[in-house]
């Protein structure tokens, strides 16, 4: 009888009988074969094992293997050179429009104009939000995907900064993490989560001081217009934390993608189906993870702190070219630019934010080189956020070699 058991072992089991254990004495049956796929060496153990992905590396599993590979091959802000050289083209021509925009007699005009101690001060300050930002990304990059080189990190972030400071809307803050390889889908959900507290924390600076310091002089549409878009940030927010809804979506794309089969041309079609469904897995893990209370904490107090840098980089960019604002006018004006530049279909806000930015100021009464102040603004803000990301390409493409 025992025989007939063995002839009749489902192929793939070794023909040899396993010896004999603990939990079996004497042998009488062999143990049944797991349906299981085996579990991963890097898996986290507990609860109910992964699915094995079709095709491609999907989900945690592509984000693993980027996470085990060598760090001077791990995520250096792009998807290898092809990723770099986009995100360097796209930053060098938006910085050249920006430049065309301000003109550069009038940049030289604004730089010539601006007291030297107070400029180098200014500068300073940018440098240090941009300090404290990168921190911030640090930590959000080493909880949600993995300790990264700190020249990748910064490589990374100052691209994100560049093409969100020269994109309508900000928007160009996530074609990093679109270019980038493997991690795609936590590289969003970081950049989501810190757009999430970068605004909410500017809305609320900005309505706190016009709630409380200049009540009179807010701008008709600035109160409901922040309003709303504190209700669909915090909406976003709560999404993004209770993202079980992801788990369907993910499952829907990853069904179709594999009924079809996942080998030759067929698999070719449907490898993006399964990608887009591995990022969506993704994302969800990544979201978990950085909406935890210390996480939140954490990234909450370094985003005040850069929000604060910001005003230092504000108000001395102000006295150096002898314009003087109380806290309240100060706080006002950087939210409402700000807020103006969400909207605005122009690079940067360029011309909308510049335009609401000059009208508040001059309705409470404040003079001076407004026109000198926004261009010596924006060219701090593109010059000492380009070189970085420039000098960082460079440099990882020579290690590269």
């Amino acid at each position: 009888m025992r025989g007939d058991l063995r002839a009749e072992r489902p192929l793939g089991l070794d023909a040899r009988s396993p010896a004999p254990h603990a939990g079996n004495p004497g042998g009488s049956s062999p143990p049944r074969p797991s349906r299981e796929a085996p579990r991963q060496p890097h898996d986290r153990g507990g609860g109910r094992p992964e699915r094995a992905p079709v095709g491609p590396l999907s989900g945690a599993a592509a984000r693993r293997a980027v996470r085990d590979a060598p760090l001077r091959d791990r995520a250096e802000g792009g998807g290898g050179l092809r990723g770099r050289s986009l995100l360097g083209l796209a930053g060098l021509l938006l910085f050249t429009v920006l430049l065309q925009r301000l003109g550069i007699r009038r940049s030289l005009e604004a730089l010539l104009a601006a007291d030297r101690p107070l400029l180098f001060l200014s500068i300073g300050g940018f440098f240090l939000s941009q300090a404290l930002r990168l921190a911030k990304w640090t930590y959000l990059l080493r909880r949600a995907e993995g300790a990264w080189a700190p020249l990748a990190t910064a490589h990374f972030y100052f691209h994100i900064k560049l093409l969100g400071t020269l994109t309508p809307g900000r928007l160009g803050e996530f074609l990093p993490a679109l270019a980038s390889g493997g991690g795609r889908g936590a590289l969003l959900s970081i950049t989501t989560y810190d757009r999430l507290l970068e605004s909410s924390t500017t809305l609320l600076f900005g309505l706190t001081a016009f709630a409380f310091l200049l009540r009179s002089s807010a701008p008709a549409a600035f109160l409901p217009v922040s309003l709303a878009l504190l209700a669909a940030i915090s909406l976003g927010a709560f999404l993004c934390w209770r993202n079980s809804w992801m788990t369907g979506i993910g499952e829907r794309i990853e069904r179709r993608a594999a009924g079809g089969g996942g080998h030759g041309p067929i698999g070719r079609l449907l490898a993006p189906g399964l990608r887009i469904a591995g990022g969506i897995r993704d994302m969800q893990e990544s979201f978990r993870a950085l909406f935890r209370g210390r996480v939140v904490a954490t990234s909450l107090a370094l985003t005040i702190a850069a929000v604060a840098a910001d005003l230092l980089f504000w108000w001395t960019t102000f006295l150096c070219l002898g314009i003087r604002l109380s806290p309240g006018r100060l706080v006002a004006s950087v939210a409402l630019f700000n807020v103006t530049g969400f909207f605005s279909p122009t690079p940067g806000g360029l011309g909308v934010s510049d335009a609401a930015f000059v009208v508040f100021l001059r309705s409470t009464g404040v003079e001076g080189p407004f026109g000198s102040f926004l261009i010596l603004l924006r060219l701090i803000v593109a010059v000492f956020t380009a070189i970085p990301a420039w000098l960082l390409s460079a440099l990882l493409r020579y290690r590269k070699r």
